[in-house]
Formats: structure tokens, C-alpha cells, sequence
């Protein structure tokens, strides 16, 4: 106890302490703190760059099976209401970033045969965007009306044959398939038909 007039004397081997931190603390706070942020920033660029291959492999899948229920509805999509669909394609060009979603119209006579003029196809286009390409040349076609898919060459799908789809960034793949009798699916980053 302290009594008046006597100085409060602290015991020479004990240190007066003060609330804070020590610049050593806050060095190794600040180091641990940098690398959080450096892996956070690290994950997440990577992880947009999956999400744009799969937005990117979305849209083609979803182009696919538009063109797939054009046929499936006989749905003109070209400016002259004359034109009478025969056939819808879509088709992509490697290394590209442009998907055709394309009718073949016979106007008023009967739909020709295999080996059209490239001509002779209209329809819309839809772009890849962020960087994301085609990995290859793909066309794959559906013959009005019962929409069944086909190759380039107007073979039908069928058995282990498909048509595959592969959009590619930053050596990510995507895919959007086409299988025999008609099924269109979407397969994640690292999948494969």
C-alpha cells in the first residue's frame, strides 16, 4: 500500500509494460496477410477463367439445341417469309470465335439433296467472347421435321458417333455434344463427350 509521501517503487527485475503490439508481431501479421491475398487473387483469376470456358460452352449448347427445335417446328428464320425450311446447321470454324446458326430454304419446291451451295444458307451468328475459341472446324445439321442430327456431310448420327463442340481458353476445354438420336448436352470444364 501506497502512503502519502512515499514513491511508488517498482522492483528493479520488473518492466513497465504498455498495451500494442511489437514490430515483430507486426511484421509476421502484414507477411501472413500478403500471402492470404496473393492465394485468394491467384484462385479466383483461375476460377474466371473455368467460368468463361463454361459460359462459352453454354451458348453453344444452347445454339445447338435452338437450331435443333427450329427444325423440329419447321420455323422459318430468314427474312422471306417464301422460304421454306429443309434443313438447319450449326457450325463453328477452329481457332474462331463465331457460331452460324444457319437454315437451308428451298423456297417453294421440294428440299434439294445432299450438296448444297454454301450459299444457299442464312440464319444468325452468335459470338464466343472473353478470349474463348473453338478448338476445331464442327458442323452438325438437322433435317426438318424430325430434327435428327447429322454430320458435315449429311450422315445421321449414329451408334458411337457425335458431334463435339470443344471451346477452349488458356488450355481449358469445355464441350457441348451432340449425340445419335438427337440429345445435346453440356460438359463442364475437363469433361469430354
Amino acid at each position: 500500500m501506497k502512503r502519502d509521501g512515499q514513491k511508488n517503487k517498482m522492483h528493479p527485475n520488473m518492466k513497465k509494460t504498455r498495451p500494442g503490439f511489437t514490430l515483430v508481431e507486426l511484421i509476421v501479421t502484414t507477411a501472413a496477410l500478403s500471402i492470404m491475398a496473393t492465394v485468394t487473387i491467384m484462385s479466383l483469376s483461375g476460377n474466371k477463367t473455368r467460368h468463361e470456358v463454361q459460359t462459352a460452352a453454354r451458348l453453344v449448347t444452347s445454339a445447338v439445341r435452338e437450331a435443333q427445335n427450329y427444325a423440329l417446328t419447321g420455323k422459318n428464320i430468314t427474312a422471306n417469309p417464301a422460304n421454306r425450311p429443309c434443313k438447319f446447321r450449326v457450325r463453328s470454324v477452329g481457332g474462331g470465335t463465331v457460331i452460324f446458326v444457319e437454315q437451308l430454304s428451298a423456297g417453294m419446291v421440294s428440299c434439294p439433296s445432299p450438296g448444297i451451295t454454301a450459299d444457299s444458307w442464312s440464319g444468325a451468328t452468335y459470338n464466343l467472347t472473353n478470349g474463348v475459341t473453338f478448338f476445331a472446324t464442327t458442323e452438325v445439321r438437322f433435317d426438318v421435321p424430325r430434327g435428327e442430327p447429322a454430320n458435315s456431310s449429311g450422315t445421321e448420327l449414329s451408334g458411337a458417333t457425335l458431334v463435339d463442340f470443344a471451346v477452349s481458353k488458356s488450355g481449358l476445354n469445355a464441350h457441348a455434344c451432340v449425340y445419335p438420336l438427337g440429345r445435346v448436352e453440356e460438359k463442364p470444364v475437363g469433361g469430354s463427350c
